[in-house]
């Protein structure tokens, strides 16, 4: 354990966690896995001192882990071929058309994705699909924070002007 967090202090909130969880994802083994992997975060975190709320946190690394989460998922079942996939994406309220439309975005979203300068791609990944802080990023990059900033605000606006052509 690192030295800032005892393990009582984190399994005090271990229940609320698991609770929080179970209500995001609707499956307790993942519910249970999500709360374990927002612990191996914060143990891994550079400077946990920093963190004001450590139960904040952790809720929101939960919040963030989930959406990750059902993210993978819609991508896996968009990018199956298969009726079975496809019906459960789809559901009651997805028609064909929709399906497809989704699809087609996802596709431009990949293109705009694969325009950017390589530097910019690996910043958007770190902070979007790892959630990685500005502070973490500026780090790897041995850049500024406000620099990482300027980088997502133009990468927003890459992607706002490549998907709004059809939109």
């Amino acid at each position: 354990m690192n030295d800032q967090f005892d393990r009582e202090e984190l399994e005090r909130y271990r229940s609320d966690l698991l609770t929080y969880a179970l209500a995001r994802v609707k499956d307790r083994a993942l519910a249970e896995d999500l709360v374990q992997e927002s612990y191996v975060r914060l143990l891994a975190k550079d400077n946990p001192g920093q963190i004001d709320c450590l139960k904040g946190y952790l809720l929101r690394t939960i919040y963030n882990l989930s959406i990750d989460h059902f993210r993978s998922q819609k991508i896996r079942l968009m990018s199956t071929d298969g009726e079975a996939e496809i019906e459960q994406a789809s559901g009651s309220e997805g028609s064909p058309e929709q399906w497809l439309s989704e699809r087609e975005l996802r596709a431009r979203f990949e293109s705009a994705y694969e325009a950017l300068p390589e530097k910019q791609q690996k910043i958007f990944y770190f902070r979007r699909m790892e959630g990685q802080s500005t502070e973490q990023i500026a780090s790897k990059f041995n850049i500024s924070r406000r620099m990482v900033q300027k980088y997502m605000a133009k990468i927003v606006l890459h992607f706002h002007s490549y998907l709004q052509d059809d939109v």
